[in-house]
């Protein structure tokens, strides 16, 4: 939930910040903008190695089966 949550928060002030850019409005408001923009960035990333730290061993798991895959041979 919190790391759906970053996502959505990232990508709505991201979106935000983009439109205003394009626009070419500079208020006030953007510097707010940005400022939350990057805090729900850090949040997201600690969720996500909160979440890598939670379910590490399905994590290796997962890489030990991508990398045991034998590559095709070029004739």
């Amino acid at each position: 939930m919190v790391l759906t949550a970053g996502f959505v928060g990232t990508g709505f002030t991201g979106a935000l910040l983009l439109l205003l850019i394009n626009l070419g409005i500079k208020t006030a408001l953007n510097p707010s903008i940005d400022y939350w923009h990057a805090e729900v960035s850090i949040l997201m990333v600690i969720a996500v190695l909160i979440h890598m730290h939670i379910y590490r061993k399905p994590l290796k798991r997962m890489f030990k089966i991508f990398g045991s895959l034998k590559k095709p041979k070029i004739s």
